[in-house]
């Protein structure tokens, strides 16, 4: 596993850096972008709904990774289970979640890289990478598999909490993007994946706030949850350019927009 991601915030000012490094990686990291206070609110919320839900232990830590409940799982491949498919409906409508989407530097990157204005609401999703759950994580994939049409489309993987190696954050393959649409083999919802070496991803521990954004034809997946008891709280906003048509496929009954890391 590399380490070698680069913060790209630092290039917010360089935009025609910012662009070169995007095409040559398919992927950014970018510190404190949207930043810590700007994940609160959505933080607090989905504390509340996996409370609710019974996932969640009721204490919620300011940026800390909250912890699970003794009998939090989630059944199937997750994407099927009663109470993620609730916490979907109880998140993403949420005034909160949506102002997150467009906080303004987030979108001025996503206009750099899409060459024009960002059309949002491409795929948005709350995720739980639950501990003692491995066989959930997240295999190594492409968006566009799920997402079909425009290949014109960057996610922005944003951590809630501060997210150590060990929590389980985005793991992301630089430059993969350019080798096209990949086979992607396997069964069941969210298992499709594509055969890389484990070694070539980079990843990076990440604090609240702090975002990866990758193109849709970047291989990424999650790192397994290996803590006893905490939970790591992230979301995923996908864009596209607001030129193209809008289009989404169905892989294997899947919704396209219920599929990414």
């Amino acid at each position: 596993m590399r380490s070698d991601l680069r913060d790209s915030a630092l290039l917010l000012d360089r935009e025609e850096a910012l662009a070169a490094r995007a095409e040559a990686d398919g992927c950014l990291l970018l510190r404190g972008v949207p930043g810590a206070d700007a994940v609160a609110p959505v933080r607090t919320l989905v504390h509340a709904a996996c409370v609710a839900l019974g996932l969640l232990d009721a204490e919620a830590p300011k940026r800390a990774a909250p912890r699970a409940c003794a009998d939090a799982k989630l059944a199937g491949t997750g994407y099927d289970d009663p109470r993620w498919l609730a916490l979907q409906q109880r998140v993403l409508a949420d005034p909160r979640f949506v102002r997150l989407g467009d906080e303004p530097r987030l979108l001025r990157v996503l206009e750099v890289l899409l060459g024009e204005e960002p059309r949002g609401r491409r795929g948005d999703i709350c995720r739980i990478a639950l501990p003692r759950a491995a066989h959930l994580t997240t295999p190594p994939h492409q968006d566009h598999w799920y997402t079909g049409g425009t290949t014109r489309m960057w996610t922005a993987w944003i951590a809630l909490t501060d997210t150590p190696l060990e929590l389980g954050p985005l793991a992301v393959l630089p430059g993969s993007h350019t080798r096209g649409l990949l086979p992607h083999r396997g069964t069941g919802k969210g298992r499709q994946r594509v055969s890389v070496r484990a070694q070539a991803f980079a990843a990076t521990p990440l604090a609240a706030g702090d975002a990866i954004l990758f193109h849709s034809l970047t291989v990424h997946r999650a790192l397994p949850n290996v803590t006893a008891n905490r939970v790591r709280l992230s979301v995923d906003y996908r864009y596209q350019a607001a030129s193209e048509p809008l289009h989404s496929v169905r892989r294997d009954g899947t919704r396209a927009w219920g599929e990414t890391s």
